[in-house]
C-alpha cells in the first residue's frame, strides 16, 4: 500500500502535468486563430491568381487557349515549376491522378507531418494515407521519392522501412513558411525536373469544427481541366481586364505563383490541422488527468483517515490499558 508521502508526490506530479496541458491548450487555441487568418489571406491571394490566369486565358493570344485544349484532348497536364523556362505536356490518368509507368520519372511525394509531439494520431494518419494512396495509384516503392516536412512523419516512415530522401524542419509559425517552401523547391530541383516528373503533396486538411482529414493534391503536372474551366468561366465584373506585358511570360509567372500558393496553403492547412489535433488531445488528457487526480485525492484522504483512526485506536487502547493497571 502506498504511503501518504508517495500519494502526495503523485498528486503534485499530476498537478504539474495538468498545468502543462492547460498551457498547451492555450497555445493551440492561439495558433489555430493565427493560422485561420493566414489561410484566409492565402485563399484571397489564390483567388487573385486565378483571376489573373482567367484574364490571360480569355484575353491573351489564342495559342495559349489552344495549347490548353490540346492538352485536355490528349489527356495530358502542364508541367511548370518556379524558375523553369518552359511549360511541357506530360501524361496523366483520366482521373487526374498520375499514372505509374516504367518510363516515367520517380514520383516526388511531399508528406507534411509535425515537428512537435502531443498531437494525437496526426502523423500516423497522414503517413498511412500517403502510403495507401500511392499503392492505389500503382506507384511502386522503387519509384517513390519521399520528402517530409516534420521529423515525426519521417520517423514513422523509417519505422515502416521506407527510405526518406530528405526531411525538412517545419516551422510552427507563418514567418518560417516562405523559407521552408523555398528550401523544398530547391531540393527537388525546380529547374532540373523532367517534364514527366509527377509531384504529389499529402497533408491534413481542416474541416468544419475541430476536425480534419488527410488530403492529396497534385502539384505537378498542372491540371489542365482547371485551366480549361478558367478559360470559359464568366468574368465576375462588367469591366474587361487588360494587361500590357507579354501574355506568355505573364502566364508562366502566374502558373508559378499558383504552384507556390498550393504548397503554402497546404503548409498552413497542415499546421492548422496539427493544432486542432493537439487541442483535442490536450482536452482528452486534461479530462484523464482530472479523473486521475480525483482518484489520487480520494486514496490520499482514505489513507490519511485510516492512519488517523489507527492512531486514535492506539490512544484509546493505551488509555484503557493504563486505567486497568490503576484499577
Amino acid at each position: 500500500m502506498q504511503t501518504l508521502e508517495e500519494l502526495h508526490r503523485r498528486i503534485d506530479n499530476a498537478g504539474d502535468m495538468q498545468s502543462v496541458v492547460s498551457s498547451m491548450k492555450v497555445l493551440a487555441v492561439v495558433s489555430i486563430r493565427q493560422f485561420e487568418k493566414s489561410l484566409a489571406s492565402l485563399n484571397d491571394y489564390s483567388r487573385a491568381i486565378e483571376l489573373g490566369l482567367q484574364a490571360v486565358l480569355q484575353q491573351g493570344p489564342p495559342e495559349i487557349r489552344k495549347a490548353v485544349e490540346a492538352a485536355v484532348s490528349a489527356g495530358t497536364g502542364v508541367a511548370e515549376m518556379p524558375g523553369s523556362r518552359r511549360a511541357a505536356h506530360v501524361p496523366r490518368a483520366a482521373t487526374g491522378a498520375p499514372r505509374a509507368t516504367a518510363a516515367r520519372s520517380r514520383t516526388i511525394s511531399l508528406i507534411l507531418g509535425s515537428e512537435q509531439g502531443l498531437s494525437g494520431q496526426f502523423n500516423e494518419q497522414i503517413v498511412n494515407f500517403a502510403m495507401e494512396t500511392m499503392d492505389r495509384l500503382s506507384i511502386p516503392p522503387g519509384q517513390r521519392r519521399l520528402v517530409t516536412l516534420g521529423d515525426h512523419a519521417a520517423f514513422r516512415l523509417n519505422a515502416m522501412n521506407m527510405e526518406v530522401e530528405r526531411s525538412f524542419a517545419i516551422q510552427g509559425s507563418v514567418d518560417g513558411m516562405t523559407r521552408c517552401v523555398r528550401e523544398v523547391f530547391m531540393h527537388i530541383g525546380s529547374d532540373r525536373l523532367s517534364s514527366e516528373t509527377p509531384v504529389l503533396i499529402f497533408h491534413n486538411k481542416p474541416l468544419s469544427g475541430a476536425h480534419y482529414r488527410p488530403h492529396m493534391s497534385r502539384l505537378l503536372p498542372i491540371d489542365v481541366d482547371f485551366l480549361k474551366e478558367l478559360a470559359v468561366r464568366p468574368w465576375p465584373a462588367k469591366s474587361v481586364p487588360m494587361f500590357t506585358m507579354d501574355a506568355r511570360q505573364l502566364f508562366r509567372q502566374l502558373i508559378r505563383q499558383h504552384i507556390r500558393i498550393m504548397v503554402e496553403r497546404s503548409y498552413v492547412e497542415s499546421l492548422l490541422s496539427e493544432n486542432t489535433s493537439r487541442l483535442l488531445a490536450m482536452q482528452v488528457a486534461e479530462k484523464n488527468i482530472g479523473e486521475y487526480l480525483e482518484e489520487l485525492k480520494h486514496d490520499f484522504n482514505n489513507r490519511r483517515q485510516g492512519e488517523i483512526t489507527a492512531e486514535l485506536l492506539d490512544i484509546v487502547a493505551g488509555s484503557e490499558a493504563l486505567s486497568a493497571d490503576y484499577c
